[in-house]
Parts: structure tokens; C-alpha cells; sequence
């Protein structure tokens, strides 16, 4: 069953990973202490993102009679065989 919001585990993985570096190397380093929780957050952010972008290109484009062409806009719809042809 696919769920309505994905979790991957490895996006979990690697963003606890990605966040004790940033300790290490930020807080450690350059002695700033929350730089593993700003640089993981970071990293969740730029994955939302990226999730979002992806849904956007998946979807197909809306199709509006201001786009249409002006001789397919006014083109007759009718099945052929229902009666209400001329």
C-alpha cells in the first residue's frame, strides 16, 4: 500500500548523518554549536524541494480554450451517430 506521504529511510539515514558531520566539522571546528541541526535541516529542506519540484513536472499541463487554436476552439464536439447532426 502506498502512502499518502513517502518516508524513505535512507533520506532518515542520511540526514542523521549529514547532521552528526555538521556537528563535527562546524561545531567542533568553528565552534559553532547547533551547526549539525542547521546543516540537517538544510538537508531536509532541500530535499522538500526537491520532492516538490518533481511532483510539478509530473503533472500534465491544463489545457484552456485560450490555448487552443481559434479553428479547433469552435469545432463541433458531437459524436458522429447520435442524431444531432445536421
Amino acid at each position: 500500500m502506498k502512502t499518502k506521504y513517502p518516508l524513505d529511510w535512507h533520506i532518515v539515514i542520511v540526514t542523521v548523518v549529514v547532521g552528526v558531520l555538521g556537528t563535527v566539522i562546524f561545531g567542533w571546528y568553528f565552534r559553532i554549536l547547533s551547526a549539525g541541526a542547521i546543516v540537517a535541516i538544510a538537508y531536509v529542506g532541500g530535499r522538500i524541494l526537491w520532492y516538490l519540484k518533481r511532483l510539478e513536472a509530473r503533472q500534465e499541463p491544463k489545457d484552456t480554450v485560450a490555448d487552443a487554436p481559434a479553428d479547433t476552439a469552435a469545432a463541433d464536439t458531437t459524436p458522429e451517430g447520435s442524431g444531432t447532426e445536421g
